[in-house]
Order: structure tokens, then C-alpha cells, then sequence
């Protein structure tokens, strides 16, 4: 019996200060099939980061753990 084809969505967090470009950057993820979360401040996205998790991208793996530590 085959395993049916599950469709998983990469989840990004997108931390941006101004607005315009957190919602321009979270519209064109969403669009490519990504699961986007938007974050105007590090403060929200150390909530984001402790109540979802996160896809990281190889070259951001480091700095994004030594940032939350």
C-alpha cells in the first residue's frame, strides 16, 4: 500500500520592523507555498520562535541560534 503525498509548507519567521515590508515579504512567501509569520520586533519573535517552530535555512542556522541564546 502507498503513503499518500502530504503536502508539508515550509514555516518561515520574518523579523522586520516596518510594516509595509513585513507584509510585502510575508505576501510573496505566502504566494511561493510557505507558511509565513510576521514579527515587528525581536521580542515578538522570541514569543513566535517559543510557541511554533521554524524552518532555518542552512546559512542562518548559527546566527539564528546564538541569537536566541
Amino acid at each position: 500500500m502507498r503513503k499518500p503525498i502530504v503536502n508539508v509548507r515550509k514555516r518561515l519567521l520574518i523579523v522586520e520592523d516596518d510594516e509595509l515590508i513585513l507584509r510585502s515579504i510575508t505576501r510573496a512567501l505566502t504566494q511561493e507555498g510557505y507558511d509565513v509569520l510576521g514579527a515587528a520586533s525581536a521580542e515578538e519573535a522570541l514569543r513566535q520562535v517559543k510557541r511554533w517552530r521554524f524552518d532555518l535555512g542552512q546559512g542562518h542556522r548559527i546566527s539564528a541560534f546564538s541569537a536566541l541564546q
